[in-house]
């Protein structure tokens, strides 16, 4: 009989001997209780625990036990409830802190729980299961490094815990010790290779370390293992998103909607999934984030949310920033010029940073604001409740639907008036956010603005401000001998395969040429693989195609050195790789769709005056390119002016652009004010 095993015994007994300690008539039916819980059958088990509660209400066992079952069938509260009398009757008895933090935890309270935990630890030091589900709650509050502690402490105690060792490899994930957490799931399966939370935690690690192939064979083992686990559903449409294949991925996406529907993450990464889908029409796409506002945002707003703001329209706003990015991403390329040129006489800027790992970049913002605020471990409501109390005025949303966004903040309505911009290409699909900032090019005047739930506010000149890497090379001119050389720099999730189709096309038209891709999954063979065999199938060999994967700082611009021409993906195009080909002297061909995700690279490009790359069909895309790619003259003119054209286009004028701005923030709080003094 090995540890376990006695411990669970010794539990039984224990339970049995309560059960003898009350009075005679409470035993029988107690006992015959255990029997049926032990077995799976909790609807018998219910009954008699409950014929007990009505002769002895104070029964603690029965309390507790009744407990744990509500919250085995999604009955959470009436059993914390339950849990709690149990507890307050008998405190000494460490199972029933430790029930009552796991249920808890899955009413998403975890700081209490982890007192929960903390007590019953105090009584039982050496409980593997209660060290386990203390790491748990720890990890869930943002605290890993205290999480790690009490799972080695768990696993010395028991070497043979395959869940222990497999939440503690997703610790080591959040220590970004991601080969140790690979390591550590591979140990939960040799425990136990039928566990598939373990099998979807190792294909989480595999993805974080590139190897997108192998991960997904571990969420795919995963789902034969457990065909409902809906993080594993999740995960399997991530990773084929990423991978180019978005229109596959909207079957996992919906299975894992299906199989939790509380879930607003997975909802999210479905919506995200969505803009890179060709063919989707503008209705379904927006009753989808309607669906998302009505399902998770809807129920938490207040049901009048009064806020004590001084209605003065001119006086210094407090203007919040939330994000998760602020650091080494796309969008401080962005916001750190606004966060800079801000007008301290006008705005008092605070920033909401969701940020677990800080690095220089997260320095160099933090330097911008006149208050930085760490909310990666604090919850929605806490984060709302903050935001109340600094009174700020605006708050801006960063993130849209892309990860770690904060977007349940928003629905909580603790700002007067609530902004998206920049980080998403649609709708939030909140009641609770008024106003999106965008420009004409990206979002045409009366064409679409039914597709929002938000006031769209159109920024005269462009709604993005560019700030280049510092120290990048000089534009390198086109070889006039050598053969065109396309390129993309963009997520591989936006290149489909009809995107790959289209690109076909053109070098199948223009002698010679080649296509140079860098995107983080082509680090990963089984991905390039994919890649190469999609382009087989339209005629073009491998050798015509060059393929990098991610590289992780400034230096990585010297790629569009190697690039002639940058081919835009669509329906879901560029940003900040947009920007990027543009300021290294390398045009770009893009395809202008129907909505904003789409027409992003448009707004850039018209911004230059260079109206005439954006096509307005996939034939007028292949038309361009090879036009582009068979005038010599105008790519050596256009990469010896194009940097010079950014900074004449006003892309880099950081305070120009704030004031900008800052213009439509202070006419969004007259409108405000006008609205609460009655006018």
């Amino acid at each position: 009989m090995n540890r376990r095993e006695r411990r669970r015994r010794a539990k039984l007994q224990k339970r049995r001997r309560s059960a003898a300690a009350a009075p005679p008539k409470t035993e029988a039916p107690f006992n015959d209780a255990l029997v049926h819980q032990n077995e799976g059958r909790l609807g018998e088990a219910e009954i008699l625990y409950r014929q007990i509660l009505e002769t002895d209400p104070d029964h603690a066992d029965s309390l507790n036990q009744l407990g744990v079952i509500l919250a085995r069938t999604d009955r959470h509260a009436e059993g914390a409830r339950l849990i709690a009398k149990a507890v307050a009757l008998a405190p000494g008895e460490a199972s029933y802190h430790n029930n009552h933090g796991i249920v808890l935890t899955h009413l998403g309270r975890p700081g209490e729980a982890l007192e929960c935990y903390r007590e019953a630890l105090a009584r039982e030091p050496d409980n593997a299961q209660t060290l386990s589900n203390f790491g748990a709650v720890l990890k869930a509050l943002r605290r890993p490094g205290e999480a790690a502690v009490q799972y080695q402490r768990a696993l010395a105690l028991r070497p043979d815990f395959a869940e222990a060792y497999s939440n503690y490899g997703n610790v080591l994930m959040d220590l970004e010790r991601v080969k140790d957490a690979v390591s550590c799931q591979r140990q939960a399966l040799r425990l136990n290779p039928r566990y598939a939370v373990a099998h979807n935690n190792l294909g989480s690690a595999l993805k974080r370390l590139g190897r997108h192939g192998e991960a997904a064979a571990s969420f795919r083992r995963a789902l034969d293992l457990a065909p409902g686990y809906d993080d594993a559903l999740n995960n399997l449409g991530e990773i084929l998103k990423e991978r180019g294949e978005a229109a596959e991925a909207m079957t996992f996406y919906q299975r894992a909607r299906a199989a939790a529907p509380a879930k607003a993450s997975f909802h999210s990464n479905h919506l995200l999934a969505m803009n890179s889908v060709a063919g989707l029409d503008r209705d379904s796409v927006f009753a989808e984030h309607r669906l998302w506002g009505e399902r998770h945002a809807a129920p938490l707003a207040p049901p009048d949310p009064l806020h004590d703001n001084d209605p003065d329209p001119e006086r210094v706003l407090r203007v919040g920033y939330v994000s998760a990015d602020l650091r080494r991403h796309s969008v401080a390329y962005f916001i750190e010029p606004v966060l800079r040129s801000h007008d301290r006489s006008a705005c008092l800027i605070h920033c909401y940073s969701g940020v677990v790992r800080e690095d220089e970049v997260t320095g160099r913002l933090r330097r911008h604001a006149d208050r930085w605020r760490r909310i990666h471990q604090l919850g929605d409501g806490e984060t709302a409740d903050l935001v109340r109390r600094d009174g700020i005025d605006i708050l801006v949303d960063l993130a849209g639907h892309t990860m770690n966004n904060r977007l349940l903040v928003f629905a909580r309505k603790p700002a007067p008036v609530q902004v998206t911009w920049l980080g998403y290409p649609n709708t939030s699909g909140l009641d609770a956010m008024d106003y999106r900032l965008t420009d004409a090019w990206a979002d045409p005047r009366n064409d679409g603005d039914q597709y929002y739930t938000e006031r769209l506010v159109r920024l005269a000149g462009g709604f993005l401000c560019y700030r280049p890497p510092g120290d990048t090379p000089r534009p390198q001119p086109p070889a006039a001998a050598a053969p065109v050389t396309f390129g993309s720099c963009n997520n591989l999730a936006k290149v489909t395969p009809r995107v790959i189709a289209v690109w076909a096309a053109i070098l199948k038209r223009v002698a010679s040429s080649r296509l140079l891709l860098k995107s983080k999954p082509l680090a990963d063979e089984d991905s390039r693989r994919r890649v190469e065999d999609l382009f087989a199938g339209h005629g073009i060999a491998a050798e015509r195609l060059e393929m990098m994967g991610w590289v992780a700082s400034a230096s990585h611009l010297a790629v569009y050195g190697r690039i002639d021409i940058a081919l835009d993906p669509f329906p879901y195009g560029g940003t900040t790789t947009t920007c990027e080909a543009l300021w290294m002297g390398v045009p770009v061909v893009t395809l202008a769709g129907d909505r904003h995700s789409g027409r992003v690279g448009l707004s850039l490009l018209g911004k230059l005056g260079l109206d005439d790359l954006a096509a307005s069909s996939p034939e007028d895309y292949v038309e361009r390119a090879v036009a582009l790619a068979g005038d010599r003259t105008r790519l050596g003119a256009l990469c010896g002016d194009l940097r010079a054209r950014v900074e004449r286009s006003g892309l880099t004028d950081a305070k120009a652009f704030t004031e900008k701005l800052e213009a439509a923030y202070r006419r969004m709080w007259r409108h405000w004010c006008a609205r609460r003094n009655g006018r």
